[in-house]
């Protein structure tokens, strides 16, 4: 952990571990995200969203100006996950929703992603069942889809999300709700 935190996150860390970072955020791809974002804010007039891990803010720039954006990316994934379900869990309103995306490292493609993955910031190699588990310990789950995608040596960028094959897709996206206590 020393040794990451002393690296560099500069221009030569992301022509190396992400120089194909445009190509990896195709539209189609970011239409999703806007998609899932739109249906669980249905008609709110002034939804707000925190895009943690946004990168050069691709996601963000897919939303229309009726959206209360944030954004932020220390370039670094995050040591603490029991610190980010805490924060996600204080942040969120009632019925608030949490959506993440997470590769995962379980089922036939876990022998190919993991050597893919030369991230050293990935410091949560897990597997399906882990997130699942680690976000309903304070969320209610309230649906999740595999993530078939790989960028092809010619360029072309595969991103398919699966409701069919998400027990094998070698990414996740979950979708999970804040829990209503009810006092009274």
């Amino acid at each position: 952990m020393m040794a990451m935190e002393r690296r560099r996150f500069d221009e030569a860390y992301f022509r190396t571990t992400y120089r194909d970072c445009q190509r990896q955020t195709p539209p189609r791809k970011m239409r999703f995200y806007r998609k899932l974002a739109e249906k669980v804010v249905g008609d709110l007039q002034r939804p707000r969203v925190l895009d943690i891990g946004c990168a050069f803010g691709a996601f963000l720039s897919t939303l229309d100006t009726r959206w209360h954006m944030h954004g932020m990316d220390v370039s670094e994934h995050v040591p603490s996950l029991e610190g980010v379900l805490d924060s996600v869990e204080e942040k969120l309103e009632p019925r608030g929703h949490f959506l993440f995306v997470v590769p995962v490292y379980d089922g036939p493609a876990g022998p190919i992603v993991r050597p893919l993955d030369r991230d050293v910031t990935h410091l949560h190699k897990e597997s399906r069942r882990f997130w699942l588990e680690w976000v309903t310990r304070r969320l209610d789950l309230v649906e999740w889809w595999g993530i078939c995608r790989y960028l092809l040596p010619w360029g072309y960028y595969v991103h398919q999300p699966t409701r069919w094959l998400r027990a094998i897709a070698p990414a996740i996206a979950v979708l999970a709700q804040s829990r209503v206590e009810w006092h009274g």
